[in-house]
This record gives C-alpha cells, structure tokens and sequence, in this order.
C-alpha cells in the first residue's frame, strides 16, 4: 500500500470515529430521533451527504452510536472493577457506581430507547453488547456465593436501575449509593 494509500485510510477511518463520536452525542443529548444524516454531518464539519459514506442508512448511524456507548460504558465497567481490587463487595460498589453514572450522563436512556426503534437485525447485536455489560456483574454475585447468579444479577440490575432513577429525579448520588450498597449487602447476604 503507497503512504498516500494509507494516509486516505487514516483519514477515512479518523472521520469516521469523528461521525460516530458526534452521533453518540447527539443521542445522549436528544434521543435516537436527533440522530440524523445532517444533524450528525453538521456537528462533524461535514457535507450533508458525506455521513452516507461511512453509514448507508440511520438505522446503521444510530446502531453505531448505540455500540459507542456500550462499549465505553463496559470499559469504564471494566476499568473500575480492575480498580476496586480483588473483593467482590469493593468490585459490586464499582459496578453500581459506574452504572449509576453512566445512566446519569444519558447513557442507559440512549441505548434502550434507540434499541426500541432500531429493527431486529440491529437490536441482536446491541443486546449482545447489553449482555456483555451485565456479564461481569453475573461473575461479582458468583464471587460472592450466590446459589443463583444469574437471577440474584438480574435483581442486583432492577435496584441499580431504580437507584438511577433515584439520582436522575435529584437525590444525592453518594446518599443513594450508600443506600443502595446497604440493601445489596443485605440481600446478597455479604
């Protein structure tokens, strides 16, 4: 490959970052309906029709800010866990609260209310991401000696989503955190 072959490569691939990076704004900031060719193209310094290089219809620009945030959210998942160290109850508060953060900057709300208007072949993927996110809670709630993980995991989900909510309609996020550690404590028997 020539160096100018590569430099059109590095390009390409940079404005293509810059057209994802920019719609995943756009839908935290307003939802999949703000997600279009040329809201996407303005905020990114393009022509309106430049976006259709890189994504061919809105459902693939949405799926692809969709799987922006999942994975940012699963390394910051990740990151704090590694973080927390070696003791499931310091890697469960990491968990709740990157979780509670990431739905506090719109995360949560972007992916779920875009996955609904997406059609199937797009949703599949993205709930295998949503999959990989809860994953590393399934093996926390392992750690800490549940007889049932995957089920204690999906109820450890319900009151982080509620603990959320909590924060999202202005309750403190450290009050909430405390309280929400207190019952996970409780319930998981740690």
């Amino acid at each position: 490959m020539s160096v100018n072959a590569i430099a059109l490569a590095d390009h390409r691939a940079r404005r293509r970052r810059d057209v994802v990076d920019n719609a995943t704004e756009l839908l935290v900031r307003g939802g999949p309906a703000a997600v279009t060719p040329a809201a996407v193209a303005t905020a990114t310094g393009l022509a309106s029709h430049s976006v259709s290089r890189f994504f061919e219809t809105t459902d693939e620009l949405i799926a692809a800010a969709v799987e922006e945030l999942f994975i940012r959210d699963l390394t910051s998942i990740t990151l704090s866990i590694n973080a927390a160290g070696t003791n499931p109850v310091a890697q469960l508060e990491a968990y709740v609260r990157t979780v509670i953060a990431a739905a506090v900057k719109g995360h949560l709300h972007g992916n779920l209310t875009a996955m609904e208007v997406l059609p199937p072949n797009h949703q599949e993927r993205l709930m295998d991401l949503h999959e990989e996110l809860n994953r590393p809670l399934v093996l926390i709630v392992q750690r800490l000696e549940s007889t049932d993980p995957e089920c204690d995991s999906a109820m450890v989900l319900g009151v982080i989503s509620s603990a959320s909510q909590l924060v999202l309609a202005g309750e403190p996020k450290e009050h909430v955190v405390a309280r929400t550690m207190k019952f996970l404590r409780g319930a998981l028997s740690v």
